[in-house]
């Protein structure tokens, strides 16, 4: 018995496995008529962006990325275009800055996310 007892309270007193740690939540950005709000963010590697577009909105939006770092194909970055009530969420895996615009208002729909090793 004191062998199954010793068997018992061992596993009971291993350490558990190592769990990755979970994920940050995605910081929040909103699309709006006619600018990003914050213009600015920051993320951790691997961290990500949620954009909203609210109900409110009454012109077309979207989320071009022109610059970013090499090793990203800026042609996968783009949400569709959208006028309101739509989210767009993207990973961040790779440091650097993104340089992301809105191809319907090139000039005023500006955004930088810095995402940091």
């Amino acid at each position: 018995m004191p062998v199954i007892l010793a068997v018992v309270l061992g596993l009971a007193l291993a350490p558990a496995a190592a769990q990755p740690a979970p994920s940050p939540p995605a910081k929040l950005s909103r699309v709006l008529d006619d600018y990003y709000s914050p213009v600015g963010l920051t993320v951790p590697r691997g961290g990500s962006v949620k954009w909203v577009w609210p109900g409110s909105n009454v012109h077309r939006h979207n989320l071009r990325l022109p610059k970013g770092p090499r090793a990203v194909d800026q042609n996968r970055v783009r949400s569709p275009t959208r006028v309101r009530r739509f989210s767009f969420v993207r990973s961040f895996a790779i440091p650097g800055r993104y340089r992301f615009y809105c191809t319907v208002h090139p000039f005023t729909m500006r955004q930088t996310v810095t995402v940091r090793p």
